[in-house]
């Protein structure tokens, strides 16, 4: 049971959560796919089940659908992000057509789920040779560590300053966005706690957890002030125009994207 009151977790969604934590962060794609094939067991037939259930193996469908178009360095998987070459030459197009298939079957389980029809339109582009529309690779920039902050036993404040110079008119175009850090063929995604305006001046302030089996935190966790880090330009996190109130159930280093979220959320109403 949860601190919030009326709300259960199951065993099963534990479980679920726990291997997929797993899967995202196995660097070896045949150990990714035996997890990914342990949950869809645990699940068993969605056909039988409850609400649950469905969104369960929705969500294990898009993670096994997305194995075929974007596997990050070390084979870290990079959720979300557009393809820019979306069928990259000797593609095996019976793969993809396989992954399509789970993507549509995700979003019938789940009907308007957004990462399930991203997946749906990201993999049709990959067997039409389209690339993704209204993207642009994604810039990274090199980043000074101010100061590592240690908040508690494992987590920190990162302060960064922008090593190069760049427009006063340059940040996020969006009310909810987030930065990818790229350090060591490792990327990974973070919603600064410092705001828009603090980005244009060149400072982002990170709140990493620090998980001792982690493949970037701990070294983010163990930067000293003067070493330097990759940096993307702002990314959008989620469109609020359809929004006019939520709710967020947030745990753990989540609580960044709902306070960014709610923020916004208020300033427009």
């Amino acid at each position: 049971t949860t601190c919030v009151p009326g709300l259960r977790i199951s065993a099963l969604q534990r479980r679920v959560a726990q291997l997929k934590y797993a899967a995202r962060r196995e660097a070896d794609a045949a150990a990714r796919q035996r997890i990914i094939a342990e949950a869809f067991t645990a699940v068993g037939d969605p056909g039988a089940g409850d609400d649950q259930l469905r969104r369960l193996s929705s969500e294990l469908l898009v993670l096994r659908a997305r194995e075929a178009l974007a596997p990050a360095p070390q084979g870290g998987l990079q959720f979300g992000a557009a393809i820019a070459d979306a069928a990259p030459e000797g593609q095996d197009t019976g793969l993809l057509e396989d992954a399509l298939a789970d993507a549509q079957r995700a979003l019938e389980l789940a009907p308007g789920w957004g990462s399930a029809a991203r997946t749906v339109g990201d993999l049709q582009r990959a067997l039409s040779g389209e690339t993704a529309p209204e993207e642009s690779p994604t810039e990274f920039r090199r980043w000074r560590v101010d100061c590592n902050q240690r908040l508690n036993r494992n987590s920190v404040l990162l302060e960064l300053a922008r090593c190069d110079p760049a427009p006063a008119s340059a940040g996020p175009d969006s009310d909810v966005w987030h930065v990818d850090v790229a350090e060591r063929g490792v990327v990974r995604s973070y919603t600064p706690v410092s705001s828009a305006a603090d980005y244009r001046a060149g400072r982002i302030s990170l709140y990493v957890k620090v998980y001792p089996d982690g493949q970037l935190s701990p070294h983010l966790g163990a930067l000293m002030p003067g070493q330097f880090l990759q940096v993307s330009t702002p990314i959008e996190t989620v469109d609020l125009t359809a929004f006019t109130g939520v709710l967020v159930v947030a745990g753990g280093s989540a609580v960044t994207v709902a306070l960014q979220l709610c923020g916004a959320v208020l300033r427009r109403h």
